[in-house]
């Protein structure tokens, strides 16, 4: 599926989808069953006998991805699948690609790297034609413990109560490297494994008289 498909514009969704499946050769038996199942996932019952001319451009997409999935191919390849959508739109196409997992291999280029953390289980990154990195997504922005238990990992921590001691006391923790206080709590480096460090963060705040509000992690994005 490129990023602009090729429709022909004169024939309805029903009639194309079918045109494409002679050229693919889906046996004549199971073809209407098949396109009938691919026009119900794709979300193309409500257009089926429209013009392919006169669909939106979030309609003409959904067209492209069933031309693809016809004669179910064990690799699919999508070019920016979900440019050019709305929000609405864009969830349920990445939800529809998300349902492929362990049933077929895709293979999606995007420069929106969102879509890549919501959608891919691995990431490859391209400069200039050659391949410079081939990670998981976690792994790849280094927010994976397991994969390097030295790696620096920011925890958020917000809490009520005295900052100066609270602050204190997370300083003293095994594994902390670094604090920085913010208006409401503080944002704690560390150096370790996160699994190991955070119980420790969390019995340091409530020992020092602090209320805990909040912990999460805050990792680099897949654009950092």
């Amino acid at each position: 599926m490129p990023e602009h498909v090729a429709l022909y514009t004169d024939q309805s969704v029903g009639s194309f989808l079918n045109f494409v499946a002679d050229i693919k050769a889906v046996p004549e038996g199971g073809k209407k069953a098949h396109l009938d199942d691919l026009i119900n996932r794709t979300g193309l019952d409500d257009v089926r006998g429209k013009l392919v001319g006169n669909l939106s451009h979030g309609y003409r997409k959904r067209v492209g991805l069933a031309q693809a999935l016809i004669g179910d191919p064990e690799v699919l390849i999508l070019d920016e699948p979900t440019s050019g959508l709305d929000p609405h739109q864009i969830v349920e196409i990445r939800e529809l690609i998300k349902n492929f997992r362990g049933k077929r291999t895709v293979l999606l280029s995007s420069h929106i790297l969102t879509e890549v953390s919501a959608i891919c289980e691995r990431v490859l990154i391209l400069n200039k034609g050659r391949l410079v990195g081939e990670e998981s997504g976690a792994g790849l922005v280094g927010a994976d413990p397991l994969a390097n238990g030295n790696s620096t990992h920011t925890v958020v921590l917000n809490w009520d109560g005295e900052r100066e001691k609270v602050a204190a006391a997370l300083s003293g923790v095994a594994g902390v490297a670094d604090l920085l206080i913010t208006p409401d709590g503080a944002e704690v480096f560390i150096a370790g494994n996160p699994a190991e460090i955070r119980p420790k963060l969390v019995e340091s705040v409530l020992a020092a008289g602090g209320r805990l509000q909040n912990l999460s992690d805050k990792g680099p994005s897949l654009e950092d």
